[in-house]
């Protein structure tokens, strides 16, 4: 008997998979056939896409950003790709749970084109982990019913976008955000009040909303104000978090001119009257202070030793040599005066410049030949040649070397 009614209930529970098949069949034929009787108009599924992004709720969901690398990740949000889904019609699209362990889930999205055949599927496998303030935990029921929503409208917003063409979905983001730069435009305490509203919700202060935008909220542009709204609307959805935008709030400075200075007075006289540390960072001893001290008449005092005179060494004297008498000092100058006994001592002699006895010599070839003759006829060094030879001479580079020789001899009256 138990048999039988476990057989009974094994092919009711069979028939009603087929019929459930069936069923599902059925509805998927439906489609196509009225996608083929009633196909899309692209230009009127254009149109209401550009209307649908000119409502002010709308416009304010159609985008998402966050922080990544120090640049900001923009792009169409789940809501702009529903809509899109819903103007361009003959679609279909949803969500399943593949599996769930203790650990991970792992969830699929499809979206398919009924009238084109197209079919798109992507999947999502993520930890059960959210974030908080003391770091990553593991959610309660609600808290994981909200994390597999989150992961799996971003995968079927994937699988969406690749569904329609893509100058569509740029042009719905620019009516989009030129839809909220006007709002802001024409009601901005209106959008300002919403702003402070959202944030608060989320632990943000006016203060820190001041701080991100360099000035008072109040005086915000309509971009800046569209700019807050969509980084609003990413920590609200978890794309991030507040410590990406928000910093700790800068501290004003409050202290006078006169304070200012009297600190680092303070702060002056303490580093010159602060004990010196040795390499052990220990404070070293302070002197002991200069104090009379009694002693008596019969203690000997010990009285330090007298220094005895050193004798320098005596220097060897030099030989002096004849000086020509051309070369004496003719002033009179007394004999102990110093600029006597300097005189007195030997000077150095220039050599005599070599003179040649032999036949003249040939013109010079070149700037090193002509610098040649005249340091062995004339003693004459290479700038006095170079200046001789005029400007824009080197010494590499002598413009007529043979009549810059002859300009010599004739100066100094040497026929060489």
């Amino acid at each position: 008997m138990n048999f039988e009614m476990q057989t009974v209930e094994d092919q009711s529970i069979v028939t009603t998979d087929a019929q459930a098949e069936a069923a599902v069949m059925r509805t998927i034929e439906a489609a196509v056939i009225l996608s083929r009787r009633f196909p899309r108009n692209e230009e009127s599924a254009y149109a209401g896409i550009i209307k649908a992004c000119k409502r002010p709720k709308f416009a304010k969901e159609a985008s998402y950003s966050f922080p990544r690398g120090g640049t900001e990740i923009k792009g169409p949000s789940i809501y702009l790709a529903r809509e899109c889904a819903r103007c361009w019609g003959n679609i279909r699209y949803g969500t399943e749970i593949v599996h769930m362990t203790d650990n991970v889930v792992k969830v699929r999205a499809w979206a398919w084109d009924v009238e084109t055949n197209t079919h798109v599927s992507a999947e999502d496998e993520f930890k059960k982990l959210i974030q908080r303030k003391t770091g990553w935990v593991i959610p309660d029921e609600r808290d994981l019913r909200e994390l597999v929503n989150k992961h799996s409208a971003i995968t079927l917003r994937n699988c969406l976008l690749k569904l329609f063409p893509q100058d569509y979905i740029e042009d719905a983001l620019k009516q989009a955000t030129q839809t909220s730069i006007g709002e802001a435009t024409q009601s901005p305490d209106q959008m300002i009040k919403g702003i402070i509203v959202a944030f608060q919700n989320l632990n943000v202060s006016v203060e820190e909303l001041d701080g991100y935008l360099g000035h008072a909220l109040g005086s915000a542009t309509p971009e800046e104000l569209v700019e807050l709204q969509q980084i609003g609307k990413s920590i609200k959805d978890g794309n991030s978090r507040k410590g990406e935008y928000f910093g700790a709030a800068p501290v004003a400075d409050t202290t006078t001119e006169a304070s200012q200075q009297e600190t680092a007075k303070l702060t002056m006289e303490q580093i010159t009257t602060a004990p010196v540390t040795n390499q052990y960072h220990d404070p070293l001893p302070a002197p002991p202070e200069d104090e009379p001290v009694e002693v008596p008449d019969d203690v000997p005092v010990a009285q330090p030793p007298t220094p005895k005179p050193v004798t320098p060494p005596a220097t060897p004297k030099k030989a002096e040599k004849k000086v020509p008498v051309a070369t004496r000092s003719q002033s009179p100058i007394p004999a102990q005066s110093p600029v006597v006994a300097r005189a007195a001592q030997p000077q150095p002699q220039a050599p005599a410049p070599a003179q040649r006895t032999s036949n003249k010599l040939p013109p010079p070839k070149g700037a090193k030949e002509l610098i040649e003759y005249c340091k062995v006829t004339f003693g004459m060094s290479t700038e006095e040649v170079v200046k001789k030879a005029g400007r824009g001479a080197t010494e590499f580079h002598l413009a007529d070397h043979a009549a810059i020789w002859e300009q010599i001899k004739q100066e100094k009256g040497v026929d060489a």
